[in-house]
């Protein structure tokens, strides 16, 4: 009888087992090592012994393919006296095999017996072994048991354990007679792989039949009710249960009581705990679990001294609820005793009592205990124990500690879950570090956990306390069903990052979808209200929360409402909020109303204030500083001295305010007037210069702020050296230009340090992050995120200035928000400006409805400037219609129209403006001219555009630099290089602007080293190139290829005091690509990441086709996954070269699901999948493609119409194709390219239509290339026309001479007419010149 290990066709790989054990030992019967379970003593093989003692299934397999004799012994007995498990008894008590009668079967002659392999197959489900129990499935098959019901039953439960649900289904389908032990079986399985509704039909479906539950039944359906927290089928069971009388059974009872603890339903569980008559250990762990649950540690561990009273014996379950409890507690004595116990039992080393024990430790500090016990697991270690490992450490503020442990982890190839990352993430929002947390945002993304939600709450977080909103943003918008975690972790990133309103938009948008809000929510909602000054908002919030959510307020709650008030000025209010809050009084209460009191001036409220905190906290230096600070500020200097007096006397010192700064994956420290660092002399010196600078525009240093002189340092020096701008400066000195700046601190950033911040953005340019304890600052053109609301303080000083007020109400959902402006007309208009960078059109709206309230809406300056906005925001209509209000005479509405037009790329409406304008008669200035030259650039009109430079002649203009410098653009956009250099010759001082104009022009057109010549001339001239100067020669010479020529390009813009940016590295990159130096391209973009920049959509969209190029899919997806981590990956260019670069590596189906998920496309966008499906031979959909895109309104070029007749080509669509030829010129206005014409050669001559074919190419208005040749000389070949084909590869020759191409094709079509002479002419003219077939290659990815 064959093995049935060998009745499915694959077999067990052979290998050398058991070194030294040779063949004597394998006659003896192995039947019993075949579940790979340690053997009984009894047992004789001395090879079955040490296999069974490996434990290792595949290496018990081969010893029993290769047993010549074996016997049919039952392992269970092998099970019953060697295991510490019975698995069949498992079964049993599982209610699977309770019958009435137990026939036997017995086997002779070396077959197994029935019993033997029940326990083989109830092996294979406990391990999992699929494969393995499907041969046994044969076995029972071709040995006639499928109709045995403890046989099928068996099959059932380990297809259920193996998750092969439908086989198990198909098994109990085929049999004959049913009881509930089978049907208790199917509802396991179903119950088992989550097919919670299937499990629960099938139960009311065996009522139907007539059979009857039994209390197995009853334990089945209630631990499926647990699983999904279903209360009310939970309790109509418990109701069947009490009727049917099995409450008595323990298992139901445990079942009950599982049930009622995970719902959350505490005095339901305890009620059904006391009924329970006979408690095992089952019975106490779930009670015991479910108090701990709840949060009630000390019940929980008063319930476990009851179980062991009761004399029941904890086992590893217990132990594991207990332990955390202690730490939860901070009972480290009763945790050092059951940690005995533990170890007295053996259970250290086992999974959940070693998890345990670590998390317990951490709970309680003691790290040093919790770190010897990971030690003591050893590798055994599987992700839980690193995982609560690492908790601890972040728990213990120990970060460094847990990054450490997990590079030890990954190192150790331990599996990381998403418990592994919501810690880690936790850690890396401590230090912060945004290089670390983009790290592991890639790393997850191959883990493909960047969709769980824990994951990405912590992602959130992670990014948001590495002062990278953006990237906080972007992970957000990638969840498809947000949690309430998610909302909260974003709510709380717009409150700190300067943007309340938005934070606040976002709360009632979560409300909206249906989630309801936690205590988590409203701290961030209240905290939001506090940075804004939203003191009626607030306190609706506060009361929402308590009587809407019935959500207890918590001491964080109490702080954000004193600091609400107290920042609005209200301290009698915030002080009766304290006194009428039920919440016990802490310090961090108190703390924001003595804030409140320094920056409101109120002493005496203030000295209340303090002594209730040092009631509670004596050691608060903040509060001696803070006294101290407000007695020199009236004048008290003997309070002031006597504060500092009590703070020596006490030993109390003023935590150091510390600033620190990431560059290059490396953390730099500064303290005030730091002189340890190497780099500090040019930081110093960098400082001073800035500060040199800023004065000149205005900074003032405010020495009154300065409250303790030191004695040797003027006031001056005290504030000049804070850390903070130690480190802004060591990061402009180190950082390259145009990488963002973060930096984080200790203490609260001082007035002067936030006034320096502003002042350096602006003159600098560059973008800061600047975190202290409290928020984050973004500074940008000398504008910071706060609004300078940070603090009373501050916002007291922006106040100061303000003389005229104006009021007025910014009307939102359910509020209206007073707010105060001034009533300037240069506030306004500022505020229209910055709306419109922003494209903020709710905002700008709110603005322009004040200016018709106030009757200003009408003047054409606002008009003018609302004009501007509407059009930045691509409102054109609301734009045209304050441009149809203003009177016709004023050329300045034409100037604002034509040019937000031209620069937003309305070049067709800019235009039309234009001729709109002259035809009233208005003649043009030099302030239209520039933008309308810029359109006719961008639309190559070169007849209006040489219609303008005629205007600019008669009216004098070409002295202007602006004109020319447009002029020269146009007509390099045009292809008219020469004109562009006449008009750049005519004149006469010429500046950067019309060098770089010029030099574009040049590059564009491949005539670099021209473009290069003209920058050293000018050079020699003084004029000094810039960075835009140096990118345009880049760009130029990478595009042809002249890679020695832009290493030389770089080392001359360095010599020239001009650092590379991401510009300059794009530049390079995409020459690379266009020239198919694509692996060269790869390593140009690891060395542009190895030097700190980081990339531009630009960036990644010129890469990508690197990667389909070469069809290299696994560098695609890793710049995929790395254009998420960096947030680019939904600009509409970056997502139009992926779907390009999915379609051209083979992937069609994912370049369509990219598309789908575009809000918005653009003409390439369409293009690309257009082609993709094209030439992945799916013509119908890409004309069907073609035809959406023409409904969409999207733009067509002359690449979507070579992409459609490319596809119609390929589908011999004729007629179609001369259609879609015909509408290019007649509606689209798209003049043919060469290679339209291939494309409809190509159409025509695969129809056999070849000299329909050769008549187009007569046609064409220009000489065809080798494309158009070679479509016809092809179809000649397929459709053996000699003729055609004779005079088409005379062009080609005349094309290509050293092209071996059309003479093989020539020899083969000679050939196969016949004609052999010519045939032998042609290969002889081949080797003659020494033309040799390229050999054909065939490549394929491994993955």
């Amino acid at each position: 009888m064959a093995s049935p290990l060998k009745l499915y066709s694959s077999s067990w790989p052979s290998c050398s087992l058991l070194p030294g054990c040779v063949t004597a030992d394998l006659q003896r019967n192995i039947n019993p090592i075949i579940s790979a379970s340690i053997p009984h003593e009894g047992c004789s093989s001395s090879k079955g012994i040490v296999v069974g003692a490996w434990g290792n299934l595949k290496n018990a397999c081969i010893l029993f393919e290769k047993s010549p004799k074996r016997i049919g012994v039952s392992t269970a007995q092998s099970h019953l006296s060697g295991c510490k498990d019975e698995p069949e008894k498992d079964v049993r008590e599982a209610g699977f095999f309770t019958r009435n009668e137990t026939p036997h079967v017995g086997f002779s002659g070396g077959f197994p017996h029935r019993q033997h392999m029940i326990s083989s197959l109830s092996f294979c489900g406990r391990e999992g072994c699929v494969e393995l129990g499907k041969r046994w499935h044969c076995f029972v098959v071709k040995m006639g048991l499928g109709g045995d019901d403890f046989v099928c039953t068996s099959l059932i439960d380990m297809y259920a354990k193996c998750g092969d649900v439908d086989s198990a289904v198909r098994v109990y389908d085929g049999m004959t007679r049913l009881d509930v032990a089978i049907c208790n079986c199917l509802i396991s399985a179903y119950a088992r792989n989550g097919f919670v509704v299937q499990a629960f039909l099938f139960f009311i479906q065996i009522w139907n039949m007539g059979i009857m539950p039994n209390h197995y039944t009853y334990s089945t359906m209630l631990t499926v009710c647990g699983t999904i927290s279903a209360v009310q089928e939970g309790k109509q069971l418990h109701a069947h249960v009490v009727k049917m009388q099995y409450l008595s059974e323990t298992a139901v009872g445990n079942a009950l009581l599982t049930l009622y603890n995970k719902c959350g339903m505490a005095k339901e569980a305890e009620i059904v705990f006391e009924s329970l008559g006979q408690r095992n250990i089952i019975s106490w762990t779930a009670s015991i679990n479910g108090f701990y649950q709840q949060g009630d540690f000390n019940k929980a561990l008063k319930q476990f001294s009851l179980m062991r009273e009761s004399g029941i014996e904890p086992n590893e379950f217990t132990f594991s609820i207990v332990l955390p409890c202690c730490g939860c507690v901070k009972d480290l004595a009763d945790g050092r005793i059951f940690h005995n116990q533990v170890i007295k039992k053996g259970m250290t080393s086992g999974f959940f009592v070693g998890t345990a024990i670590i998390d317990m430790y951490s709970r309680l500090g003691e790290m040093d205990e919790a770190e010897k016990q990971f030690k003591q697991m050893g590798r055994m270690a599987s992700n839980a124990p690193w995982n609560a490992l690492m908790a601890g450490y972040v728990l213990n503020e120990k970060s460094e500690n847990a990054m450490e442990a997990f590079c030890r982890m990954v190192k150790e190839e331990v599996a990381c879950n998403e418990f592994t990352y919501s810690t880690i993430l936790k850690a890396s929002s401590s230090f912060p570090s945004l290089a670390t947390t983009e790290q592991i945002h890639s790393r997850l993304i191959k883990s493909n956990l960047e969709s769980n939600l824990h994951v990405t709450s912590s992602l959130i977080e992670a990014y948001t306390q590495s002062g990278s909103l953006e990237n906080s943003e972007q992970v957000f918008t990638q969840i498809s069903d947000a949690d309430v975690v998610s909302w909260n972790s974003i709510i709380k990133a717009y409150s700190q990052n300067g943007d309340p309103r938005k934070a606040i938009s976002l709360f009632r948008k979560m409300i909206e979808e249906g989630n309801k809000p936690t205590g988590s929510t409203f701290i961030a909602v209240l905290s939001a209200c506090s940075h804004s000054g939203l003191v009626q908002e607030g306190q609706e919030f506060f009361k929402s929360m308590v009587q809407d959510y019935n959500i207890p307020p918590e001491e964080k709650h109490c702080s954000c409402m004193v600091d609400i008030l107290g920042r609005a000025g209200q301290l009698e209010n915030s002080l009766d909020f304290i006194k009428k809050s039920t919440m016990k009084r802490t310090a961090s209460i108190w703390r924001p109303l003595l804030a409140a009191c320094r920056y409101n001036s109120n002493l005496q409220m203030a000295e209340y204030v303090a002594e209730q905190i040092l009631d509670l906290e004596p050691t608060d230096a903040t509060v001696y500083v803070t006294l101290s600070n407000m007695y020199a500020e009236v004048g008290r200097w003997a309070d002031a001295e006597n504060q500092r007096r009590l703070m020596e006397h006490k030993e109390i010192t003023k935590e150091p305010g510390c600033s620190w700064i990431e560059v290059n994956n490396k953390i730099y420290k500064f303290f005030s007037h730091d002189k340890t660092h190497p780099e500090m002399p040019k930081v110093y010196e960098k400082l001073k210069q800035l500060v040199r600078q800023i004065q000149d525009i205005g900074y003032s240093p405010p020495t009154k702020l300065v409250l303790h002189p030191e004695s040797g340092h003027p006031k001056e020096q005290q504030i000049l050296y804070h850390s903070e701008k130690l480190a802004v400066c060591f990061g402009l000195l180190s950082l390259p230009p145009g990488k963002p700046i973060r930096v984080w601190k200790n203490l609260r950033v001082c007035l002067d340090c936030h006034s320096t911040m502003k002042y350096i953005s602006r003159i600098t340019g560059s973008y800061m992050v600047l975190k202290d304890n409290y928020r984050f600052h973004h500074f940008k053109q000398g504008r910071c995120s706060c609004g300078d609301y940070w603090s009373p303080l501050a916002a007291a000083a922006a106040m100061q200035s303000l003389t005229k007020r104006a009021t007025f109400y910014i009307i939102l959902p359910n509020f209206s928000i007073r707010r105060s402006f001034l009533s300037s007309s240069d506030t306004y208009a500022k505020a229209i400006e910055m709306y419109a960078q922003d494209r903020a059109l709710y905002r700008g709206r709110a603005v322009h409805a004040q200016l018709i309230i106030n009757g200003l809406a009408r003047l054409t300056y606002f008009a003018t400037k609302l004009m501007s906005f509407y059009t930045e925001c691509g409102q054109l209509p609301n734009a045209r219609k304050l441009f149809d209000r203003i009177p016709k005479t004023n050329v300045r509405r034409w100037i604002v129209l034509t040019g937000t037009c031209a620069r937003r790329g309305f070049y067709e409406e800019a235009l039309s403006a234009f001729s709109e304008m002259q035809k009233e008669g208005l003649r043009p200035n030099q302030f239209v001219l520039p933008s309308i030259l810029k359109a006719c650039g961008h639309l190559s009109d070169r007849r209006i555009g040489e219609n303008i430079h005629t205007v600019i002649l008669k009216n004098s203009f070409e002295s202007d630099a602006y004109i020319n410098s447009a002029l020269i653009y146009m007509y390099s956009k045009c292809g008219l290089v020469e004109k562009a250099r006449r008009a750049f010759d005519w004149i006469v001082d010429k500046d950067l602007v019309v060098m770089n104009a010029m030099v574009a022009g040049y590059a564009q057109h491949g005539f670099v080293q021209e473009a290069l010549d003209l920058v050293q001339r000018m050079q020699q001239a003084g004029v000094k190139p810039n960075v835009v100067t140096w990118n345009t020669l880049i760009a130029g010479f990478s595009q042809v290829g002249d890679k020695s020529m832009v290493s030389e390009v770089f080392r001359m813009m360095i010599a020239n005091g001009v650092e590379p940016d991401v510009v300059s590295w794009t530049s390079v990159l995409s020459g690379l690509v266009q020239n198919f130096h694509n692996h060269e391209a790869f390593d140009v973009f690891k060395e542009m990441l190895d030097q700190g920049y980081r990339p531009s959509p630009v960036t990644i969209s010129s890469l990508l086709p690197a990667c389909a190029n070469v069809a290299n899919l696994r560098r695609g997806k890793e710049i995929h996954g790395y254009a998420m981590v960096i947030g680019v990956e939904k600009d509409v260019y970056v997502r139009s070269a992926l779907v390009d670069m999915y379609a051209k590596c083979g992937y069609i189906f994912e370049a369509k699901v990219l598309f789908d998920m575009m809000s918005e496309r653009n003409t390439v966008t369409w293009n690309s999948l257009i082609f993709g499906y094209a030439n992945h031979g799916h013509c119908n959909e890409a004309i069907e493609l073609f035809n959406q895109m023409e409904e969409s309104e999207t733009k067509l070029d002359h690449l979507t119409f070579t992409a459609v007749l490319n596809a119609c080509s390929h589908a011999g669509m004729v007629e179609l194709g001369k259609s879609l030829f015909q509408k290019m010129q007649e509606k689209y206005r798209i003049e043919p390219r060469l290679e339209h014409y291939a494309c409809m050669v190509d159409l025509l001559g695969r129809t056999g239509r070849l000299t329909e074919a050769h008549d187009l190419i007569k046609a064409m208005p220009f000489e065809p290339d080798k494309f158009v040749w070679g479509a016809l000389l092809g179809a000649c070949r397929n459709h053996a026309n000699i003729e055609l084909a004779e005079v088409a590869a005379e062009h080609l020759f005349e094309l290509e001479p050293e092209s071996p191409g059309s003479s093989l094709l020539m020899s083969n079509l000679y050939s196969e007419a016949g004609r052999w002479g010519n045939a032998a002419r042609m290969k002889k003219m081949m080797k003659q010149r020494k033309f040799s077939k390229f050999p054909g290659c065939s490549w394929i990815e491994s993955v």
